[in-house]
C-alpha cells in the first residue's frame, strides 16, 4: 500500500495505468542509468514517502555503520532517517560526488526507487519478476540490474541488496585509493576546475580517439595517458585521466572550436575519481576480496533474465552459466570502458518490443530503443502542487508535446519546469525543437537551450516572430561616396557601408596583409574527395553573397561591394609543395583590399605524401568565429549529395540594423574626460583614421 496519500492514481496516471492493467500480458525491461550528484534529494523524498524505503535505508545505514572502513555514507543516511534537513542542505556537490559516498548511495537510491515502484503498485518482487524481459545499468546501475535478476523474492532482494550496498562502499573507497596513488605523484595545476572526467558533446568516437591518441603522444613524458572511458551515444563521450592532463586536453580541444567541422561542448563532471579507467585496475583484487568476505557470489545460471554488460562486447551475464559474474561486474564499473550504443543494440536484439522502465536516479542515459519508456524516478518524485500553472494555449500545447516526447505526466510540467529536469537530453532537445515547429512555435536551438522551460521557449518563439516582422530601412550611401569608389563595374555591385567591427579588421589589413586571416585545413584521402570538396566549396560560396563580398576605399571610408550576380569561387591546385610550405606562404600572402575575393580554396597534393589536403583561407571580415562552424557544416552537407545546404540570411540585414540605430543615443558621450586619452585603433594606424 502507498504510505503517502499524495501519490494517488490521479497524480500518477501513467504509472498507475500501467500497473493496474493486465500484468500477465505486460513485458518490460529495466534500466538503471542515472548518475550525478542530485541523487540525495530523490533518496530523501523516497524515505519520506514510502515505508518500505525507510525500512531499507535504515537497514543499509546499520550495515554501512559496521563496515571495516569508516565512512561518510552511513552518517548521511542517518541524517536522512532523522530528517535532519539542515545538515543535508550543507552537503556540497563535491562531498556527494566522492566515490566512497556516491557509489553506495547512488546504488541505494536505484534500489529504493524500485522498491517504491513496487509499493506504489501493490506488488512484490516475485510477482513482478516474470514480467522483466531484460535489463542493464550504467556503472553501479549495472549492479542494480543484476540484483533484480538474481533475487527471487522480496526478502532476497533486500538481503542481497544490502550486501551489494556494502560492496559498493568498499568499491568507492578502493577505487579512490587506486586513483590517489597515481594522482598524488603528478604536478598539479593551481586554480584549475578540472576533474578526472571530461564530457565532450558533439564529436564522434573516431574523431575524438585520434585527438586523444595524438595528445597522449605529446604529453607521455609528463602525465599518465588519458583515455575514452564512456561512449554514451554517438556524440556524447567522456574522457578520463588525472585532472592535470585533462586540464591540458581541455585547452587543446577548446582551441579547436573555431575550426571544428561540427560544434562541440566541453564539461568537467563533478567526480573525485576517473571511473572506468585503467589506472583503477589496481583496486580490483581488493574489491573482489571484500565481495568474498561478504559472501557475494552470483552465478550466470542464477540470472533470471538477460542482463547486458556495458563493455563493447555487450555480454549477456546469463552466458556465464556456473561462473561467478561478480569479478567482471566489478571490473565493468572500475576499469572497463562503457559503450552504451552496444548495450542498446544487444538488449533490443534479445528483448524485442516491450516497455522500458527507467529507475534513474535523475536524468538517465537513454537506451537507443524503439520501445516506449516510463521514467519511474521522475513520476515517483513529481510534486504536482509545486508546479507553476500554464498560462496560455501555447504553453499548454508545448507541455503536451513534451509530455508525449518524454513519457511523463503533463500535470507535472509547470511553465518554469526545465526540459532537462523532466528527463530530456541533447538528442531529445533536437526533437523538442521540431515538435515546437509542429505546433507553430518557431524557435532556434540556441534559444531553446538558453531557457529550456515552457515559459522561456514560448517567449523566445514569440520574440522571434515579432523580430522577424521588423523591416529595417535599406541603407543608401551618398551618391558622392559611391562615385568616389574606383570601380569599372559599379552596375554589377551594391555599395554598402561596413560594420564598425569590419572596419577595424580591414584597417589592420591595410598595414598587415596577414591580419585577421583564418586557415582551415581538410585532410583528404583521395583526389576524388578533393574534387568533392572543391564542388562543395563552390556551391556554398555561390549561394551566399557575403562570401562573394569584396571591399574598396571611398571618400567616406572603407565600403563593401556586394555582387548583383553570383561570382565564381577561387579554387586552385597546388602539387609542388608540402602542406607546411603552402600554409606559411599562403598566410604571408594574406589579403589586400583590391583582391577579387576574400575567401579561397587550395587543393594540395604533396609529391611525397599519400594523403592530400584542402586549405580554405578566409578573412574574418566576412566570416567571424561564431559563424565558421555554420559555414563548415554547409561544406560537409554539400559534400554529401543527400544533404541540402541551408540558406543563410543576407549579411545586409546586419548592416541595415546597425545603420538604423540612433547614433546620437548610442554614442559614448557620458565619459569624455575618462575616454579622451584612449586610442580606439592601434597606434600604428593613427594616420589612417580621421580624428575629428
Amino acid at each position: 500500500m502507498n504510505s503517502n496519500p499524495e501519490h494517488t492514481a490521479s497524480t500518477l496516471p501513467k504509472l498507475d495505468a500501467f500497473l493496474l492493467s493486465d500484468l500477465r500480458d505486460a513485458k518490460v525491461l529495466v534500466q538503471f542509468g542515472g548518475q550525478g550528484s542530485g541523487y540525495l534529494g530523490e533518496l530523501a523524498q523516497l524515505v519520506k514517502s514510502f515505508e518500505t524505503v525507510r525500512d531499507l535505508v535504515s537497514r543499509a545505514q546499520a550495515a554501512l555503520e559496521h563496515t571495516a572502513l569508516a565512512n561518510e555514507a552511513s552518517c548521511i543516511l542517518h541524517s536522512l532517517l532523522l530528517a535532519d534537513h539542515e545538515l543535508i542542505a550543507r552537503l556540497s556537490k563535491s562531498a556527494l560526488s566522492r566515490a566512497c559516498v556516491s557509489y553506495p548511495l547512488v546504488f541505494l537510491t536505484q534500489l529504493a526507487s524500485y522498491v517504491a515502484f513496487l509499493e506504489t503498485g501493490g506488488l512484490t518482487h516475485q510477482r513482478f519478476l516474470p514480467m522483466i524481459q531484460g535489463g542493464t545499468g550504467h556503472s553501479q546501475g549495472l549492479v542494480a540490474a543484476v540484483l533484480l535478476a538474481a533475487a527471487t523474492t522480496q526478502d532476497e532482494l533486500v538481503e542481497l541488496g544490502l550486501q551489494f550496498v556494502q560492496l559498493m562502499h568498499y568499491h568507492g573507497v578502493l577505487a579512490q585509493e587506486a586513483f590517489d596513488a597515481v594522482n598524488d605523484g603528478v604536478p598539479k595545476v593551481v586554480g584549475t576546475v578540472a576533474t578526472p572526467m571530461l564530457l565532450v558533446r558533439g564529436w564522434s568516437e573516431a574523431l575524438l580517439s585520434g585527438i586523444v591518441a595524438e595528445f597522449n603522444l605529446d604529453t607521455a613524458p609528463h602525465n599518465p595517458p588519458v583515455q575514452i572511458s564512456l561512449v554514451n551515444d554517438a556524440t556524447s563521450i567522456v574522457v578520463t585521466g588525472v585532472p592535470t592532463a585533462l586540464h591540458r586536453l581541455y585547452a587543446t580541444l577548446d582551441g579547436k572550436q573555431s575550426v571544428a567541422v561540427a560544434p562541440f561542448l566541453l564539461e568537467f563532471l563533478p567526480v573525485s575519481c576517473p571511473f572506468h579507467n585503467d589506472m583503477l585496475r589496481a583496486g580490483q583484487s581488493s574489491i573482489e576480496s571484500h565481495a568474498t568476505a561478504l559472501g557475494l557470489c552470483v552465478r550466470g545460471s542464477a540470472v533470471q533474465f538477460p542482463v547486458i554488460g556495458t563493455t563493447v562486447q555487450g555480454v549477456n551475464f546469463q552466458s556465464y552459466d556456473d561462473r561467478d559474474i561478480v569479478p567482471d561486474l566489478v571490473r565493468m564499473q572500475l576499469s572497463d570502458a562503457i559503450h552504451w550504443p552496444t548495450v542498446s543494440t544487444t538488449l533490443h536484439s534479445l528483448v524485442g518490443q516491450c516497455i522500458a522502465l527507467d529507475f534513474g536516479p535523475g536524468r538517465s542515459l537513454s537506451l537507443d530503443l524503439p520501445n516506449p519508456c516510463i521514467r519511474v524516478s521522475g513520476i515517483l518524485h513529481q510534486s504536482p502542487t509545486t508546479t507553476t500553472a500554464l498560462k496560455s494555449q501555447q504553453e499548454i500545447q508545448l507541455a503536451t508535446a513534451w509530455a508525449d516526447l518524454l513519457n511523463v505526466n503533463v500535470a507535472s510540467i509547470g511553465r518554469k519546469k526545465s526540459f532537462f529536469t523532466l528527463g530530456g537530453d541533447s538528442i531529445l532537445a533536437i526533437r523538442a525543437v521540431g515538435s515546437c515547429k509542429a505546433i507553430g512555435l518557431d524557435v532556434a536551438m540556441s534559444q531553446f537551450l538558453r531557457d529550456p522551460t515552457v515559459k522561456g521557449v514560448v517567449r523566445a518563439a514569440n520574440s522571434r516572430l515579432s523580430s522577424a516582422s521588423i523591416a529595417w530601412p535599406r541603407v543608401v550611401l551618398d551618391e558622392a561616396v559611391i562615385a568616389s569608389v574606383q570601380l569599372d563595374n559599379k552596375d554589377d555591385v551594391v555599395v554598402y557601408p561596413v560594420t564598425p567591427m569590419q572596419a577595424g579588421m580591414l584597417l589592420a589589413t591595410l598595414s598587415n596583409a596577414s591580419a585577421y586571416v583564418l586557415q582551415v585545413t581538410f585532410q583528404l584521402t583521395s583526389a576524388s574527395t578533393q574534387a568533392r570538396l572543391a564542388t562543395a566549396f563552390e556551391t556554398v560560396v555561390l549561394q551566399n553573397a557575403l562570401l562573394q563580398t569584396t571591399f574598396a576605399t571611398s571618400d567616406g571610408g572603407i565600403v563593401q561591394l556586394v555582387p548583383q550576380r553570383p561570382q565564381e569561387a577561387i579554387v586552385r591546385d597546388v602539387a609542388t609543395v608540402s602542406l607546411a610550405e603552402y600554409l606559411a606562404s599562403d598566410f604571408r600572402r594574406g589579403f589586400h583590399l583590391e583582391d577579387k575575393s576574400f575567401i579561397r580554396l587550395a587543393l594540395i597534393s604533396p609529391p611525397d605524401e599519400a594523403l592530400c589536403y584542402g586549405v580554405m583561407t578566409v578573412h574574418h571580415a566576412i566570416i567571424d568565429g561564431w559563424s565558421i562552424n555554420s559555414f563548415l557544416t554547409d561544406i560537409m552537407d554539400a559534400m554529401d549529395n543527400n544533404q541540402p545546404v541551408d540558406l543563410r540570411p543576407a549579411f545586409q540585414m546586419v548592416v541595415e540594423y546597425i545603420e538604423a540605430q540612433d547614433k546620437v543615443a548610442t554614442k559614448l558621450n557620458k565619459f569624455p574626460s575618462r575616454l579622451s586619452a584612449l586610442c580606439p585603433y592601434p597606434a600604428s594606424l593613427k594616420s589612417l583614421v580621421n580624428w575629428e
